[in-house]
C-alpha cells in the first residue's frame, strides 16, 4: 500500500505544471501548521505551499523540503509543490535541499539566513526570483545540474558570499549581485543568450576581475559594474545602451575596447577609473557635441585614445592624441600623456574641442596655432598648464572663457592685439603678458636647430619654469638685462613675429 501511495505521489508531482518562480505565491484555500512549519492548502489540485519554515534549526543542520504532507482531517497526502515568499527568511540552518516536487519558489524565499551556505535546486527550476538569497551573507554554493536560466531576478544574490556564476542566463536584474565581494567569475560565453544587465547588478563586486560580455547583450544599466574589480572591458557589437556610471570607479581597469556598433560615449560612464591607460574606440564611436563633462572624467592616468581608420569622426595622432577626421579639430589630449611638457599644436588645427585638456596635470606649456578660431567648452578645466602662447593676430572664440584653468597660468599674446585678447578671453589681467618690449635680439636660436621659431619659445619657457639660473645659461638672456624672466620670453616671441627687424 505504501509503495502505491509513493507512486501516486510521484505521478502527481510530474503532472503539476511547472511555473518556476512566479511573481506571487499561488493562492491557497487554508493554512495548516505541521511540526512548527506553516503550509497553505490548495483544494482544487490537492497540493500544498510551504509558507513558513518555523522549526528551529541548528547552523549545522541540512533541511530537505518535504515531498508531501499528510492532512489527517482530510485523510489525504498533499504534495508540496511550492515554496512561498520569505518562506525560509531568517532561518538558522546551514544547507537546504529543495525536493524535486517543488515547481515554484517565491521571492526572498531564502533571504537573510545568517548561516546558510548551500542550496540544492531541482533541475527544472529555471529562474532565480527577486531577492532569492538576499542578505544571506554566508551563502556560497548553488547545486543544480541546469546550465541555462531565464533570469537572475532583482536583488537575487544581493550582498551574499556567492563567488562563481557559470550559467547561461538571459537577463541579470537590478542589484542582482550587489556587493557580492567574493564573486570572482561570471561566465555567460554563449552568444545570443544574455541580453540585459540591470542597474547596479555587479556594484561593488571587488573580486570580479573579468567578465565576458557576449554578443547579443543589448544594454548595461546604470552603475552596473561601478566599483567592481574589472581589469579590462570589451564591448560586444550588439551593445547599444550603456547607463550612467556603468563602469565607473574601477580601481583595476587599464584597457577599454569599444564595439564597432556602439555610438555616442556619454559622460560619466568610466568616471574615476584611476588606472585606465588605453581606450580603443570602435568604428561608430563619438563624443557628445556639447557636453561640459569629459567622458573620461577622473581617468587621470589615461595616456592614449586610439581610433580605427574606419571611424568617420576621429583619427589618432602621434602618441594617442585624438583629432577630428580632417585634422582641423584637436579633440582630446589624454590627461595621463606625460611624454612632453610642451605641446605645440599644429597650424592645421582650427578648433580645440570641448574638454580637450580636461584634468591634464602633465603639460606645462601649450602653444596655440596661428589659425585657431575656437576653443571649446571646458577645454582647460582642472588643467595645470602654466603657460599658453598665442601667436595669431586675433583671439580665438572661447565658449566658457578659461574656467577651471590654473590661476598661475600666464597667457602670452601679441602686443598689438592685447586689448582684443583681454576683452575676448576674459581672464585675469595680471596673467596676460605682452609679447613686445624695447630691446634688440641677442641671438634667439635657443635650442640650436638653426631656426628662430616657436620651439625656441617653448625651450625658453621650459627652462625658466624649471628654475634655470643666469650663471651657466647666459645664452637664454636674450634681451641682455642680466636676468632670466618673462621679458626674455616676450623678447623671443616678438623676434619671431617680426616686431624687431
Amino acid at each position: 500500500m505504501e509503495k502505491i501511495k509513493l507512486i501516486l505521489l510521484l505521478v502527481a508531482c510530474t503532472l503539476i505544471p511547472i511555473n518556476a518562480f512566479a511573481l506571487d505565491d499561488p493562492e491557497y484555500d487554508n493554512d495548516v501548521e505541521i511540526d512548527g512549519n506553516t503550509y497553505g492548502l490548495i483544494y482544487s489540485n490537492q497540493t500544498a505551499i510551504l509558507l513558513n519554515w518555523g522549526k528551529k534549526e541548528r547552523p549545522s543542520t541540512t533541511v530537505t523540503t518535504p515531498k508531501s504532507i499528510y492532512i489527517d482531517i482530510l485523510k489525504k497526502e498533499y504534495p508540496v509543490t511550492a515554496i512561498g515568499n520569505h518562506a525560509f527568511s531568517g532561518a538558522e540552518m546551514g544547507k537546504i535541499v529543495v525536493d524535486p516536487c517543488v515547481t515554484h519558489i517565491g521571492e526572498y524565499a531564502f533571504s537573510s539566513c545568517p548561516n546558510l551556505y548551500q542550496v540544492e535546486l531541482p533541475d527544472h527550476i529555471n529562474t532565480f526570483p527577486k531577492g532569492l538569497f538576499y542578505g544571506s551573507k554566508k551563502f556560497l554554493f548553488l547545486i543544480t545540474n541546469r546550465k541555462d536560466f531565464e533570469e537572475v531576478g532583482d536583488y537575487a544574490f544581493y550582498n551574499t558570499g556567492f563567488y562563481d556564476f557559470f550559467y547561461d542566463v538571459k537577463r541579470v536584474g537590478n542589484y542582482a549581485f550587489y556587493k557580492c565581494t567574493n564573486l570572482e567569475g561570471f561566465d555567460t560565453t554563449k552568444d545570443g543568450v544574455l541580453t540585459e544587465i540591470g542597474d547596479y547588478a555587479f556594484y561593488g563586486c571587488t573580486n570580479l576581475n573579468s567578465i565576458t560580455l557576449s554578443e547579443g547583450l543589448k544594454s548595461v544599466g546604470n552603475s552596473a559594474f561601478d566599483g567592481s574589480g574589472l581589469k579590462a572591458v570589451t564591448m560586444p557589437n550588439s551593445l547599444t545602451s550603456i547607463g550612467s556610471a556603468a563602469f565607473a570607479r574601477l580601481p583595476n581597469l587599464t584597457t577599454i575596447f569599444f564595439s564597432n556598433d556602439y555610438g555616442t560615449i556619454q559622460p560619466g560612464i568610466f568616471k574615476d577609473c584611476k588606472k585606465l591607460r588605453v581606450v580603443y574606440l570602435g568604428e561608430k564611436n563619438q563624443f557628445p557635441q556639447n557636453s561640459s563633462v569629459s567622458p573620461f572624467e577622473g581617468c587621470t592616468a589615461l595616456e592614449r585614445v586610439e581610433a580605427p581608420i574606419k571611424n568617420p569622426y576621429y583619427m589618432s595622432g602621434s602618441g594617442g592624441v585624438l583629432y577630428s577626421k580632417d585634422g582641423t579639430i584637436l579633440q582630446y589630449y589624454p590627461p595621463g600623456k606625460a611624454i612632453d611638457k610642451v605641446f605645440v599644436i599644429s597650424n592645421d588645427v582650427e578648433q580645440i574641442g570641448n574638454n580637450c585638456f580636461f584634468e591634464n596635470q602633465n603639460l606645462d606649456i601649450v602653444v596655440l596655432p596661428n589659425n585657431l578660431g575656437r576653443i571649446g567648452n571646458m577645454a582647460f578645466y582642472k588643467s595645470s598648464v602654466r603657460a599658453l602662447v598665442a601667436t595669431a593676430p586675433s583671439p580665438a572664440f572661447i565658449s566658457s572663457s578659461f574656467y577651471g584653468l590654473k590661476e598661475q597660468c600666464y597667457l602670452y599674446v601679441p602686443a598689438d592685439s592685447y586689448g582684443s585678447y583681454y576683452n575676448s578671453w576674459n581672464y585675469n589681467r595680471q596673467n596676460f603678458k605682452y609679447m613686445g618690449s624695447d630691446g634688440y635680439p641677442v641671438g634667439c636660436d635657443l635650442n640650436g636647430d638653426h631656426e628662430v621659431n616657436v620651439t625656441d619659445v617653448t625651450h625658453l619657457i621650459t627652462k625658466i619654469l624649471e628654475g634655470a639660473q643666469l650663471w651657466g645659461n647666459s645664452y637664454l638672456d636674450v634681451n641682455a638685462d642680466n636676468a632670466l624672466n618673462v621679458s626674455d620670453i616676450t623678447f623671443t616671441i616678438n623676434r619671431i613675429l617680426g616686431v624687431y627687424e
